[in-house]
């Protein structure tokens, strides 16, 4: 919130198609905006099977670009590297 403007953000999650549905709302004196988002989302599970017949191998998980350690809580940031052919 500022001192012009009022955010307010609501989000419907269907866990079955893993996808969100979001939309902001601004509210100010010169009316009201709206900013829809839809995004898919992946677990950590699922991109570690997308990355193995990939030949990709986990090179580390964290919460965020800072590399603070991985929790349920957070986002995460995922780095796969596809390993150096043997000579």
């Amino acid at each position: 919130m500022a001192l012009d403007q009022v955010v307010l953000r609501v989000s419907k999650f269907d866990r079955v198609t893993q996808t969100v549905n979001r939309q902001y709302v601004a509210i100010t004196e010169g009316g009201t905006k709206l900013y829809p988002m839809v995004f898919r989302y992946a677990w950590p599970t699922e991109l570690d099977l997308m990355a193995r017949p990939a030949g990709l191998r986990l090179e580390g998980r964290w919460d965020g670009w800072s590399r603070a350690p991985f929790t349920a809580e957070g986002g995460y940031v995922v780095v796969y590297r596809k390993p150096a052919e043997a000579v």
